[in-house]
């Protein structure tokens, strides 16, 4: 957002790095095939190739690990439809809001963690100012092949495994004439990011406006909610989206992204960061970098 954002987000890199123990299970060798992959998937996002992302994405290694016991059988296949679906449109919004604001992508850190390698990615616009980031999480398949196996972007709220555990949760927890109004919901919300992407912003929040609660309150909803109303400028319903994002979602890199984001909203007119602006910036590069 602001212009000293990508020095600032550099130095902190360098400091946090140099302050990891071995107590953290960081490894920054990483293999060959994970590396690879995640150049590639910078390159795509840099093409707004969401079809990459989408075919490097292994859904049926991730549908495998879902348990299915608590949904009917006869409701399966149409779950894991719109299960497909969700990952989709959650991959491919990213390359397709990249292209709508002319950003770029940049691969800044990869490590292993656990069981999968992490590619985080700074998005930046023309400026170079960094507007958000991305995290990839890489892992290999029986052949040693990598591929995508989960996906978080910081700015929308929650990971795609998030967010089809949240769609799963719907599907035994909701009524089915609530979940079918649900659907209407996501329609809607699929045809605002389609406003935006066609350059018509207050058609989009228009369409956003018409989501209600609760269905408004579904991870699901919110999450695409937040990334349309990030992208159109001096609306007021941001505020209240992200307020209610800072107390209830809980992934703490993303609350202290919009802590930040906040920040800049409450005070527009500086040239560079204030303190609070700086402190806040601090606070989320830290759990970044070591979330």
């Amino acid at each position: 957002m602001k212009n000293h954002y990508v020095l600032i987000l550099t130095f902190i890199i360098i400091i946090l790095t140099a302050c990891k123990s071995d107590e953290d299970k960081i490894n920054y060798i990483v293999p060959i095939q994970a590396e690879n992959l995640a150049v590639d998937i910078e390159e795509a996002l840099n093409n707004y190739d969401a079809d990459f992302l989408k075919d490097n994405f292994n859904v049926n290694s991730f549908t495998k690990k879902i348990s299915f016991k608590k949904i009917p059988k006869h409701t399966r296949s149409s779950v894991v439809y719109f299960l497909r679906r969700l990952v989709r449109d959650a991959l491919g919004s990213i390359a397709e809001t990249n292209k709508l604001n002319n950003q770029k992508t940049e691969l800044i850190e990869l490590y292993q963690k656990d069981n999968a390698v992490r590619a985080i990615y700074s998005i930046s616009d023309s400026t170079g100012t960094s507007a958000d980031n991305v995290v990839f999480y890489l892992q290999p398949n029986n052949q040693g092949d990598y591929y995508i196996a989960n996906h978080y972007h910081v700015a929308s709220g929650y990971s795609i495994s998030q967010l089809i555990q949240s769609a799963l949760s719907m599907q035994v927890d909701v009524p089915l004439g609530k979940q079918l109004e649900m659907m209407d919901a996501y329609q809607t919300l699929a045809e605002a990011r389609h406003q935006l992407n066609s350059g018509n912003p207050d058609g989009a929040l228009d369409l956003v406006r018409e989501i209600k609660s609760p269905y408004s309150n579904y991870v699901i909803l919110r999450s695409g909610i937040i990334q349309v109303l990030l992208l159109i400028d001096n609306n007021e319903l941001i505020y209240e989206k992200l307020n209610y994002e800072i107390e209830f979602n809980p992934n703490e890199v993303s609350k202290k992204y919009y802590l930040y984001y906040l920040s800049l909203l409450n005070d527009q007119d500086r040239d560079d960061l204030s303190e609070e602006q700086l402190d806040a910036l601090t606070d989320y590069s830290e759990v970044l970098f070591t979330h």
